[in-house]
């Protein structure tokens, strides 16, 4: 009995350790590298920094205004007289705070691209660092689950 945990344990070790050590860091300091390659000025760099900055503020309020909105739709779909116009226009309410995240997104981006040198910009976009700011759309598309499924 011994032997067959001591080999068990043993092949794990082969199969996870080098799996594990292979294959390599992924935590996010590749992007950093790419940001470097772009060779921002200063003052680039503190206005891109600003831009930054400003968006994950606007990102807080505005994910939370959604938040709170999915709530209040889920609050209706759970009463037993469903009112059909309260959710419609709760749905409207959701989909017009989506539009804002969006906007935000791509205001971020323009206002990046703006601050970049033509080079800078052809960079920009062969690094695709502009789907930094679009993570949230692979990992919703990933949950294929409705939230009243």
């Amino acid at each position: 009995m011994r032997s067959y945990i001591f080999t068990l344990a043993t092949l794990a070790l082969l199969f996870f350790v080098p799996s594990t050590l292979l294959s390599g860091d992924k935590s996010g300091k590749s992007k950093g590298k790419k940001w470097d390659k772009l060779e921002l000025t200063q003052e680039q760099k503190g206005k891109i920094e600003n831009f930054k900055d400003e968006h994950k503020r606007a990102m807080i309020d505005l994910k939370a205004n959604l938040k709170k909105l999915k709530m209040d739709q889920k609050k209706l779909f759970n009463e037993v007289n469903i009112n059909r116009e309260a959710v419609l226009n709760k749905v409207g309410e959701i989909n017009a705070a989506k539009n804002k995240i969006a906007i935000s997104k791509a205001t971020v981006i323009l206002n990046i691209q703006q601050s970049l040198t033509d080079k800078q910009k052809e960079l920009f976009k062969e690094y695709k660092l502009y789907k930094k700011f679009d993570k949230d759309k692979n990992r919703c598309e990933k949950r294929k689950k409705s939230w009243f499924w």
